[in-house]
């Protein structure tokens, strides 16, 4: 305790002696006109010297002191003590004398000469002073170095204090980007593939030589390759499961080993090239616990990352780990894949990715097998080990099924032999024929007879599976399958199999003379459908309640790749076939005319209710069902519809605001899921609008189409409509509605209501409310049916308002190319070329210039625009000449987004082309 305390006592000394010699120093200066350069420099250095110090005498009190902090100022040739010596060698050098002078009263004493003589005796003792000034200056250095020293491990503990916390409260943030990251889960997929596995099968990949090499990073990448139905993607969920054992039982603190599994689907129908870098991704980032800033800041930039940036990410993202296992299942199924499998390559073979460990499944596709034996370690399918697998599925499945355990152990044992021997490779094929077999009546003769005659390929399996069915069954079964696939086409999922159930009974009604009820329980469909099908069971996460949902799906790829083939078409079976155009456009009929057929008493009471149980009750109404699949239709099939004329006629009866059940039908698709999805926020502004009664009803399936035509840019429902409607007489009618959104045209927790007047041209030309795609079909439309088809000056004159974010160059060209007037309608209050100016486009008052507009228009009409309407912030430039506009900088603030030196390039050039033009500037009052 002795050191803290003698420590404390110099630190107190110090600040004593140096408030004696910083009142010296004062003094002098205050009295004297040219008071000499050391004492300044001593005032300043001193001065600042008592300021540390007297924090330091807090910092080592013995109840507060660090430790560290006192053990490097503490001691004789310490830093402390050694200031305190010089300290006091000053003091003793300055004239003493001085302190008599500064008098204690209100007034200083008279001083005579001769004692300003005695005090400046300065230069016999400067250069001692300067040395003594010197080493304190050091020691001060010093002393401030520890406390620096100090205060940075204190700031070293406060942020890693800091980030502890404040990733605590980032949790919330971390799954909101979790969220975002994942566009598709693969979960389902492996968890459907674990129930299918069968113990025992799949070990031999890990007796391969190959197995443990690509564990310790000598293999960077295998690739498991076979034959269609060969048990591929229930093999990858087996290595899944025990790569997952493997990273838990092998990471410590100092090897932390990560895992992630994708399985690629011909459901998902996309390139799955991002979608498995996004979850991959994702996965990392909670196996490490953190988020990558590149990753962060694409997600904060709301834009979608791209490929690169997704590997960019992804490699940052490698640094805590020691290495990565991903086990990447079905290549083959990915549509296109072409980036697939150079992404592949690039995590095989690019340096960044050394520390992955990445296994891949596919069949032998061509190109697949380029890209892999460039880069991968092949391992095929088709070996003993396989059947061996095989045998151990078909033992299993005779000792667990009921059936199967009543069988005479004859024919059992002679399944056991006959099915592994025959199947080469083929689990899918195994499966079918225990299923098939299990069907006949366990007679050793007959059931001998099957065995030996066994279809040798899965096509010849299915076939016979198909050719099996009732004949008064087939309608039921062929509507089975179509159903699925329309679903699935739709939703890019499976279908709910109460949707099923309803589906299928108001689609076969008008065919068959029985309720197929009676047919179709669970147990109904299963035995129907056989092995085509598979049923899983879901138990959804609701608030506040969990249920369960049943879904109906093909049981293999290789079941829909049958039925939508051009094989099946040339034999008996293509009575089944997934591909018949009139067969699917009887589905969508069936969907449209139930959708329009809803009234209020035919919605569940509970309707509004916000919880994600109404996504349930989706499934379960089959009213609700053909609501939202009548949307997706009408968005997503178009081309399909233009081409039906029943279709089409559904489609404009679907977009009638004033038909009975509008209200109830546009509620409907207000609680949908696609609602507030990004991906229709375009598609579904038409159910946004609330229609007035004197809009024409031609003119709004018109403009309704066009929305729904939008995002596909093809517009074959608006021309399918035009071919039996007179296109001038429509973009002359009259639309009036209102309509809440915010002016960025998405949906905004507090929009705006906004109502629009005027004619189709007219409306979507004054807001981005419709989407950059809409004004050009429309425009393109007039171009292809005749340029004086209507006057589109008043577009003109709105779209150059400025109100309409994707406002273009190009779309004023082509306006006018329609025969618009430069200097807008007639009697128009501000010209567009005003409204030009004062936003200074250039290139926009140069197009209008050269398309003949007046530079000396002064805007003509009687009255403005209403104030609250987009275009009364233009009211005041009528009666102004564009040179007065442009030279008024006050006019311009409120409007010109440029700045710098661009702002003054724009203005200097359209100031010369409108001299050039022949413009005059006319007194005028100010535009403010």
């Amino acid at each position: 305790m002795a050191e803290p305390l003698s420590l404390v006592a110099s630190v107190i000394a110090i600040i004593q002696i140096s408030k004696t010699v910083i009142g010296i120093c004062q003094f002098y200066i205050e009295e004297m006109k040219e008071a000499p350069s050391e004492l300044r420099l001593m005032l300043v250095e001193i001065s600042t010297l008592r300021a540390i110090t007297k924090n330091l005498r807090f910092l080592v009190d013995p109840k507060t002191a660090n430790p560290g902090l006192s053990n490097q100022l503490v001691g004789i040739d310490g830093p402390v003590e050694g200031c305190l010596r010089a300290l006091k060698e000053l003091e003793k050098e300055l004239p003493h004398e001085a302190a008599l002078l500064n008098g204690k009263g209100s007034k200083r004493r008279k001083v005579d000469v001769s004692t300003w003589v005695r005090a400046l005796a300065w230069p016999l003792r400067v250069g001692k002073v300067k040395r003594l000034l010197q080493d304190i200056m050091l020691y001060k250095g010093t002393i401030n170095l520890a406390l620096t020293t100090d205060l940075a491990h204190d700031l070293k503990d406060v942020k890693q204090k800091t980030e502890q916390i404040h990733t605590i409260l980032t949790d919330t943030e971390c799954r909101e980007i979790y969220t975002w990251l994942q566009t598709t889960n693969p979960s389902d997929i492996h968890n459907r593939s674990q129930i299918l596995y069968e113990a025992g099968t799949g070990s031999w990949m890990l007796r391969t030589p190959e197995w443990p090499l690509w564990i310790e990073g000598k293999h960077r990448c295998l690739w498991i390759h076979g034959i269609p139905g060969a048990g591929k993607s229930i093999l990858a969920s087996y290595l899944a499961k025990e790569i997952e054992e493997h990273c838990k039982s092998s990471s410590s603190g100092n090897l932390k080993l990560g895992h992630a599994y994708y399985y690629c689907y011909f459901g998902h129908n996309q390139d799955e090239s991002t979608h498995i870098l996004r979850w991959i991704i994702g996965q990392l980032c909670r196996q490490s616990k953190t988020v990558p800033k590149e990753l962060q800041d694409v997600f904060k930039s709301g834009k979608t990352p791209s490929l690169v940036s997704l590997l960019s990410i992804l490699c940052e993202l490698m640094n805590p780990f020691h290495r990565v296992y991903i086990i990447l299942d079905a290549v083959d199924e990915s549509m296109p894949r072409d980036d697939l499998l150079r992404t592949i390559r690039d995590l095989s073979t690019d340096p960044r990715f050394a520390s992955i460990a990445l296994l891949v499944t596919s069949r032998e596709y061509i190109d697949i097998e380029v890209v892999m034996n460039a880069c991968s370690t092949p391992i095929g399918m088709s070996n003993p080990f396989v059947e061996e697998d095989i045998r151990t599925l078909v033992r299993a499945t005779l000792q667990s099924d009921s059936k199967y355990r009543k069988w005479p152990k004859i024919l059992q044992s002679e399944m056991e032999d006959t099915i592994p021997r025959k199947a080469e490779g083929m689990f899918r094929w195994a499966v079918c024929q225990l299923d098939i077999l299990k069907r006949l009546k366990p007679d050793v003769s007959n059931v001998m007879t099957t065995l030996s005659n066994l279809p040798k390929t899965l096509d010849e399996t299915y076939e016979r599976i198909l050719l099996s069915v009732p004949e008064d069954e087939r309608l039921i079964l062929k509507h089975v399958f179509h159903w699925m696939v329309h679903h699935n086409s739709l939703f890019g999922d499976y279908i709910p199999f109460s949707t099923l159930l309803y589906a299928v009974r108001q689609s076969t009604e008008n065919f068959l003379s029985t309720d197929i009820a009676m047919f179709y329980d669970l147990e109904g469909l299963r035995e129907l459908c056989g092995c085509l099908v598979m049923v899983e069971r879901v138990t959804i996460n609701d608030i506040p309640n969990n249920y369960e949902q049943i879904f109906v799906t093909f049981a293999h790829y290789t079941v829909l790749e049958y039925l939508q083939s051009p094989r099946i078409q040339q034999i008996e079976v293509g009575y089944f076939s997934c591909v018949e155009e009139k067969t699917q456009n009887d589905l969508l009929e069936t969907t449209f005319r139930q959708a329009l057929a809803i009234q209020s008493d035919m919605l569940p009471d509970d309707l509004s209710d916000t919880s994600i149980g109404f996504c349930h009750r989706l499934d379960g109404d089959f009213n609700l069902y053909c609501v939202r699949a009548s949307v997706i239709q009408l968005t997503d099939w178009n081309e399909e519809i233009s081409k039906v004329p029943i279709l089409m006629e559904l489609g404009k009866a679907f977009l009638n605001p004033f038909r009975p059940g509008y209200k109830c039908f546009t509620k409907i698709i207000s609680r949908l899921p696609e609602w507030n999805s990004s991906e229709y926020v375009g598609k579904l502004l038409f159910w946004n609008i609330n229609w007035l009664q004197d809009s024409n009803s031609d003119a709004i399936t018109l403009f309704g189409f066009l929305l729904l035509d939008q995002e596909m840019k093809t517009c074959h429902l608006v021309h399918a409509f035009l071919r039996n409607y007179p296109v001038q007489k429509i973009l002359t009618q009259q639309l009036h509605f209102t309509a809440e959104v915010s002016p960025d045209g998405k949906r905004n927790i507090s929009p705006n209501l906004y109502e629009f007047v005027g004619t189709i041209p007219d409306i979507v030309s004054q807001t981005n409310f419709f989407g950059p795609s809409i004004f050009d079909s429309l425009l393109d439309l007039i171009s292809e049916s005749g340029v004086h088809l209507c006057d589109v000056s008043t577009p003109l004159l709105i779209y150059g308002s400025g109100y309409n974010l994707y406002r273009e160059y190009r779309i004023f060209q082509k306006l006018l190319d329609l025969g618009a007037n430069a200097n807008g309608p007639k009697d128009s209050f501000v010209t567009p070329l005003q409204m030009a100016v004062v936003q200074w486009e250039l290139d926009i008052v140069e197009t209008l210039l050269n398309a003949g507009a007046d530079p000396n228009a002064l805007g003509s009409g009687r009255s403005g625009w209403d104030e609250n309407s987009p275009m009364g912030r233009f009211n005041h430039l009528h009666g102004h000449n564009v040179l007065h506009i442009i030279r008024n900088v006050e006019a311009i603030q409120d409007y010109v987004v440029h700045s710098g030196e661009k702002l003054q390039s724009h203005r200097d050039k359209i100031e010369k082309l409108l001299l050039r033009f022949g413009a005059v500037e006319a007194p005028g009052k100010t535009l403010l």
